[in-house]
């Protein structure tokens, strides 16, 4: 065997297995949620890394962190009522805000 027949076979298994596996990946929704306090804003963020800016939300994963977070009051999901654009293009950002809420 050639090596270039030997590349293009090694290339075209790992084409094969990175579409498998991106086909097997969760992807977590992400829920708009913004501070009840400006303490909230300065100090509390998410594990993952995603604080507060200066002002306005952010979207954080729909996990169990941030489920407690909103039941404990700190922080309160932004729906469009608030004013909050969720056009951003994102198909993960595209959820209910009930799903969010209840899980």
């Amino acid at each position: 065997m050639s090596t270039t027949n030997h590349q293009s076979g090694r290339a075209a298994l790992i084409a094969e297995r990175q579409e498998r596996m991106k086909a097997l990946t969760h992807r977590v929704p992400m829920i708009r949620v913004e501070p009840t306090s400006d303490d909230y804003r300065k100090y509390l963020k998410h594990p993952r890394g995603r604080a507060f800016p200066a002002s306005g939300a952010v979207d954080w994963p729909a996990d169990r962190f941030t489920r407690r977070r909103i039941a404990e009051g700190s922080v309160r999901i932004v729906t469009a009522e608030h004013g909050a654009s969720r056009q951003n293009g994102h198909p993960q950002h595209q959820q209910t805000q009930r799903r969010g809420a209840s899980e």
